[in-house]
């Protein structure tokens, strides 16, 4: 099982064990992930938030934004910053690997489709199928 970020890496300091909600987080993550290859489809929506709000490096950056709001810009300039963000924020955690490329799969296809995925507005939160 994939867990949360383990250490600090603006400082390098190995943090604690994950809490108990981070491990319920990690198995939440799994679980959506696992269920979204079965069904051959991309992560919800929730679980896209779930990924972001454990990886996002602090206030003020995209992929805070979207693990907060759920809103994916249409501005394919801002998909990329997200993408960008999400590498630095796994770049020293290979075992976040798995969640960055299912994150990215989703930013893709959301962005390639032009989806606007709100929140607030559950119209429209269903992304497409992946594409294969």
């Amino acid at each position: 099982m994939v867990a949360l970020k383990q250490t600090n890496t603006h400082s390098g300091n190995t943090a604690s064990p994950p809490s108990p909600n981070e491990q319920i987080a990690t198995e939440r993550i799994q679980a959506g992930i696992d269920a979204a290859r079965r069904e051959q489809r991309l992560i919800d929506l929730d679980i896209a938030r779930l990924i972001a709000a454990s990886v996002h490096r602090g206030l003020a950056h995209s992929l805070e934004r979207f693990a907060a709001t759920g809103r994916i810009p249409h501005n394919p300039a801002d998909y990329q910053v997200m993408r960008l963000e999400l590498d630095l924020a796994t770049q020293d955690e290979p075992q976040l690997t798995q969640w960055a490329t299912v994150l990215k799969e989703f930013f893709r296809v959301c962005a390639a489709s032009r989806v606007y995925l709100d929140h607030q507005n559950q119209t429209n939160t269903k992304p497409p199928k992946a594409q294969r």
